[in-house]
């Protein structure tokens, strides 16, 4: 059985490994942004849709403001700073699932999950971009499993 905890700890792992190969800062793991994403895939799992907003129009801002965070991380320009940011994925395990790239994976540990939601989050350019700020400094990484689908949600500050 896939621990959703493993994969969070992995998929964190795996963006630090990413950002340290580019020589940007590692992210410091965040209990109170694992908290909203992990709150985030489950609302995701839930109510079956995929999205930064939810169905009712629900905003990552709205979620940082409903848990009482508050994100000021400072942008390069002076004076300027960022108040969140998100990625998410939904990754199927034991299922063969295609890829962007067309490669069919099969996702049946935690590590393959993660690694497969950071190899994602690379190839899509938002995603890509986010992940790479430079300015980012925590992270919070939430994983629900409803039966083979995999909700994967990454809030940053």
């Amino acid at each position: 059985m896939v621990s959703e905890r493993a994969v969070e700890r992995l998929t964190h792992e795996a963006v630090n490994n990413v950002r340290s190969v580019r020589d940007l800062p590692t992210l410091q793991a965040d209990r109170d942004l694992r908290h909203i994403a992990r709150r985030h895939s489950l609302d995701m799992s839930d109510r079956q849709f995929v999205g930064h907003s939810t169905p009712t129009g629900t905003s990552l801002g709205d979620r940082y403001e409903r848990y009482d965070y508050d994100c000021r991380a400072p942008m390069e320009s002076p004076g300027r700073y960022a108040t969140g940011g998100e990625n998410i994925a939904l990754l199927h395990l034991g299922v063969p699932s295609k890829r962007s790239d067309g490669k069919t994976m099969t996702y049946e540990t935690a590590e393959e999950l993660a690694h497969g939601a950071v190899w994602g989050w690379m190839n899509s350019p938002g995603h890509r971009e986010n992940l790479l700020r430079s300015y980012w400094r925590r992270e919070g990484i939430g994983a629900t499993i409803d039966g083979t689908s995999v909700y994967i949600t990454q809030n940053f500050c």
